[in-house]
């Protein structure tokens, strides 16, 4: 499966199909996009704080704006995510629901976000509980990284048949 293809399987064929099963050419491909997709807004989000630095220019509503455009993008990409770890851990004859631990946590992080961009004043008390999910975060996608990155179960599992046939 070439990149383009697995972008479409992601966004369009199988948004949220959590069932089957995923190559890893899917899942990295997709992934892929989404870095890019997430490296572009970091960029101009990058470009809007240097341009209120350097100008002196009150940039805060565009800054804001920019914040919501991230959580937009993140809302947008979260399901597919998701479901194509999930079909990708299935590849791997795992069961998906281990990914709901690391879906749970970042629905959790990002509703912190939301009340962090529209609550300025409430960050305060969530930034130790924010600190932890960070860190099982990341702890449970080395975890998912090493286990994505195997070749899949060969012929049928218990999920379905081998995507690569």
């Amino acid at each position: 499966m070439g990149f383009v293809e697995a972008v479409k399987t992601c966004l369009i064929k199988k948004y949220t199909t959590f069932s089957g099963r995923a190559s890893r050419s899917e899942y990295w491909y997709f992934g892929l996009f989404v870095f890019g997709v997430y490296f572009v807004n970091c960029l101009l989000f990058i470009f809007v704080i240097l341009s209120d630095t350097i100008t002196m220019i009150d940039f805060g509503s565009i800054s804001r704006a920019m914040k919501n455009v991230s959580l937009l993008i993140t809302l947008a990409v979260i399901l597919p995510s998701y479901s194509v770890l999930v079909r990708r851990l299935h590849d791997r004859n795992i069961s998906g629901w281990w990914a709901g631990i690391l879906f749970g946590a970042t629905i959790i992080s990002l509703l912190m976000d939301f009340i962090e961009i529209y609550d300025p004043l409430s960050y305060i008390s969530w930034e130790n509980w924010k600190s932890y999910l960070l860190g099982l975060q990341l702890i449970l996608s080395i975890v998912f990284v090493v286990i994505t990155v195997m070749r899949g179960t060969n012929g049928p599992n218990r999920y379905d048949a081998d995507p690569l046939r």
